[in-house]
């Protein structure tokens, strides 16, 4: 017959053969056969048994015995102090040896739902703890068998409910039960979902990560589209008229028109943007939704617009020979391109001609067959605005463009479009733009109209002069100049060459500009103003984050795209590129034929706006990587 201890480890019950006490310690042999030595007063229960799995097998035998509801019952009349295991083992055994004592510690620690304990004793709990922690022991039950049943799902043929699920989780809904079941395969758990959700069909294999995760949608709530149905605006005074508008021929809000008209020695030049405020009444459920939205995101797959089309494709928008609601510009000019007058009115307006940019720049590069009445008037334009871009250019401007793209998914084919940011027709509405969005800033600071203007420091040292077709030179000096910053205080654009600078000119398609829009409406018309400076910088704040994210969605599936290009070219063939940042171990290096970035390991230094040939080893535009190496 041998002697055994138990004693507490960590809190735990543990078993030991005792060996020897020398001096009231005890030298030890535990369960793994290790020797160790523990303080006599630190022993629970002495056991005499032939060896410690019989010792053990009788322990839980004994402890099995025990009704632990029965004996809180019993114990409760004990006034809720703590017991004893001795104690406890008296009121259910009418036993106090060790063997039924330590029967009743490991029957409690195994429980530990009607006692709490503290050390070796424990402490019968209250009918209303009691309640609580059965509670949570069922709800803790029903989240193991919830995770069991979403694991085992996760790896089954996904149900429709589970689908539905996972995409609410993806675009951004707590799921926190969910997420730990997808952690079971991935540590990227929304992106893990959304991979299921397309393999599964229950998202189109085209569909973006980046767009589902910043749940972008297209269809908007019923109460915007009852809204938008019910806004309907008709003439109420003379329909001026309006030239053209100049855009790709895919565009479908269309905001802005161009008219020129030959004064004496001077030019009058129109820029009528679409009325927008006329159809969207502020904090409406258009309105709220179109906050929400910030902005027209545009994607190569599909295009999520601010408003319903409804607004914005349809009776806002500068259709071809139909009447439509503007906030015209009226800027007078000499033919040096300096500003004489400038006026902000509400009117209504026709558009005589709808061009696309090529047909513009056709008809100015005189490449149109047969006579065209626009011709005339965009060549003077292409004049005059060369004129106000020299003026710009005087005071600071950089009209250096990087190269861009447009990207287009068709079945399963991606084309990519180079865009010529400074041909003709497109320098043309560019500098408009600008000269809208800058007299508008300068009128609403003369008239004291709090507004939200974009303001950009001069550099602390000049800037080098480059050629304007050096695109590596335009992308160092990028990055001496300060970003530019929304402000109440109306103040100079360095980038842009301008006194004063705000965005008015594309209500359609941006919140912020609508806002503005109102703003300026409300003052040329004399009438109170809707936003005071505090409301237009907490709004318009929140939209600019918004419209942030929308822009890197953009980019990110941009990049996705022009990568999957990439990834369909049939062979490997040089091409050129531009390096455009450093990384630890290279480069990123941007292709100039679609725009794809990828990293370049190069044993030659390079500088970023270097331009280079290289190839590709390898592309993955799911994971948006790419490898590629120099010629």
């Amino acid at each position: 017959m041998a002697r055994f201890v138990e004693y507490l480890v960590d809190g735990r019950l543990a078993l030991a053969r005792l060996e020897e006490t020398v001096k009231g310690k005890l030298r030890l042999i535990d369960a793994k056969g290790r020797q160790t030595t523990l303080a006599e007063d630190k022993v629970l229960f002495f056991h005499d048994a032939s060896s410690q799995d019989q010792l053990t097998s009788a322990l839980d035998e004994l402890a099995q015995q025990i009704d632990v509801e029965l004996l809180w019952e019993v114990a409760r009349s004990e006034d809720g102090a703590d017991l004893s295991c001795k104690q406890l083992a008296d009121l259910f055994f009418d036993e106090q040896s060790d063997r039924h004592a330590s029967a009743i510690f490991r029957a409690l620690s195994d429980e530990a739902i009607h006692f709490r304990r503290r050390g070796d004793r424990f402490a019968p709990r209250t009918a209303d703890e009691l309640e609580q922690m059965q509670r949570k022991q069922q709800n803790e039950a029903a989240a193991e068998a919830e995770l069991a049943e979403l694991v085992a799902g996760l790896r089954a043929p996904l149900h429709a409910e589970l689908a539905a699920r996972l995409e609410r989780y993806v675009r951004g809904a707590s799921d926190a039960r969910l997420e730990q079941a997808l952690l079971a395969s991935s540590t990227h758990t929304q992106r893990r979902a959304f991979s299921l959700l397309v393999k599964a069909g229950h998202l189109p294999s085209n569909a973006d990560f980046e767009v589902i995760s910043a749940d972008i949608r297209g269809h908007f709530p019923d109460a915007a589209l009852q809204e938008a149905a019910s806004a309907t605006a008709t003439p109420t005074a003379t329909v001026e008229h309006a030239a053209f508008t100049i855009d790709d021929p895919d565009t479908r809000e269309v905001d802005d028109a161009i008219t020129i008209t030959a004064l004496g020695d001077a030019w009058q030049v129109d820029v009528d943007i679409a009325d927008v405020a006329l159809h969207v009444v502020p904090d409406g459920a258009l309105d709220k939704e179109a906050r929400r939205r910030a902005t027209t995101v545009y994607l190569p797959t599909e295009t999520f617009l601010m408003l319903p089309g409804e607004i914005s494709t349809d009776r806002a928008s500068l259709a071809e020979n139909e009447p439509r609601a503007v906030v015209r510009n009226r800027i007078l000019l000499d033919s040096q391109g300096q500003i004489k007058s400038h006026q902000i009115f509400r009117c209504w307006a026709r558009v005589a001609c709808r061009l696309s940019y090529d047909e513009a720049d056709r008809l100015i590069e005189d490449q149109q067959l047969g006579p065209n009445e626009h011709a005339a008037a965009l060549k003077q334009l292409a004049t005059l605005c060369a004129a106000v871009r020299e003026q710009r250019e005087r005071r600071s401007a950089l009209n250096i463009r990087r190269p861009e793209w447009k990207y287009k998914v068709s079945g399963d084919q991606v084309i990519v479009t180079p865009i010529e940011a400074n041909s003709p027709s497109r320098s043309i509405v560019a500098e408009l733009m600008i000269l809208a969005n800058s007299q508008a800033a300068i009128w609403a600071d003369q008239h004291k109209v709090p507004l939200i203007y974009r303001i950009q420091a001069a550099p602390a040292t000049p800037l080098p002069k480059i050629d304007p077709s050096d695109i590596a030179g335009f992308t160092r000096l990028r990055g001496m100049l300060a970003p530019a910053a929304l402000s109440l205080n109306a103040g100079e654009h360095f980038g842009l060459g301008v006194a004063a600078y705000t965005q008015v000119t594309s209500p359609l398609r941006r919140y912020g500009d609508l806002v503005q829009q109102r703003q300026l409406i409300a003052a040329a018309n004399g009438a109170a103003l809707p936003y005071d400076a505090a409301a237009l910088l907490s709004v318009l704040a929140t939209v600019e984050a918004t419209e942030r994210q929308m822009k890197a969605v953009e980019n990110s599936v941009n990049q996705r795209w022009a990568l999957e290009y990439v990834a369909q070219q049939a062979s490997p063939h040089a091409a050129p590129a531009l390096i455009v940042a450093e990384t630890g171990n290279g480069y990123r290096a941007q292709l100039l034929d679609c725009g794809a970035v990828g990293n370049l390991g190069a044993r030659r230094k390079l500088s970023v706006g270097d331009q280079v040939e290289v190839t590709v080893e390898r592309v993955d535009p799911r994971g948006q990587s790419m490898r590629l190496q120099l010629v």
